[in-house]
């Protein structure tokens, strides 16, 4: 006899939702990157700041260095937009020999997420189910997207209950309605952002930092504090170089 649909395993859950947001210029998107590759080096991104053309895409190749994993290229804000889904379609997705059990209902909940993280997570599933992604520059959805998509509390529940990792940066601050959405959120300053590799991180949600990173201001000595790949740090600042955050 054949397992009910309702019977198979429950999906992995213990996905979280980070946010990296400040003013500390190409150092947003270093430390998403530090803290999505601490989950899984594979991890899948995107970037959906424009960037005019002959403006330096520095940041964007760095990121693409710092993953083992998959990178969608040319999106824009209007791909991270809930897709419409109907109960007829999610029916014919799951065939005739569906039930109106819970399976249907969490299968239609997941597909309505943001269409860019469900390609994200789709890129970056691990054998146990789980994922991790980094999606930059979200200040470019604007207040009305921003607040439909990543200010959604269910958007929030889904990605964790899916086993999703999801980081994100915020080039300033965003609203809070949207910050206290997610359970950690870090927030870093610099003097300028041609002075990134001088930034200081606060996390002003979550699990806090450690007690000996409020007394350190370089990035090694951070990154070594919170237990993040050092190895990037090399990738990033060469001697004598400063990448531009591309706008």
């Amino acid at each position: 006899m054949k397992p009910s649909i309702d019977l198979l395993p429950e999906p992995p859950g213990h996905g979280r939702t980070l946010l990296v947001h400040g003013t500390a210029g190409p150092a947003l998107a270093l430390w998403a990157a530090g803290l999505a590759r601490s989950f899984d080096a594979a991890f899948a991104w995107a970037d959906i700041a424009p960037s005019p053309p002959g403006r330096d895409k520095v940041v964007r190749l760095l990121t693409a260095r710092s993953s083992e994993g998959a990178w969608i290229n040319g999106v824009t804000a209007d791909d991270v937009l809930p897709p419409e889904v109907s109960a007829a379609a999610v029916a014919r997705l799951l065939g005739p020999n569906a039930t109106a059990g819970r399976l249907p209902g969490r299968l239609a909940k997941y597909l309505g997420l943001p269409a860019l993280l469900q390609l994200l997570a789709a890129r970056s599933t691990r054998p146990d189910g789980t994922a991790t992604i980094l999606l930059l520059g979200v200040e470019a959805l604007g207040p009305v997207r921003l607040g439909a998509t990543l200010g959604s509390p269910e958007v929030h529940r889904i990605l964790r209950r899916e086993g999703i990792t999801c980081v994100v940066t915020f080039e300033g601050d965003p609203p809070e309605s949207v910050a206290v959405q997610f359970d950690q959120v870090y927030r870093l300053s610099a003097p300028s952002a041609e002075a990134w590799t001088q930034s200081t991180v606060t996390a002003t949600r979550g699990d806090g930092l450690p007690p000996e990173l409020h007394e350190v201001r370089g990035l090694l000595a951070q990154w070594t504090a919170l237990r993040l790949p050092t190895e990037l740090l090399d990738i990033w600042a060469p001697p004598g170089f400063s990448p531009v955050r591309p706008r």
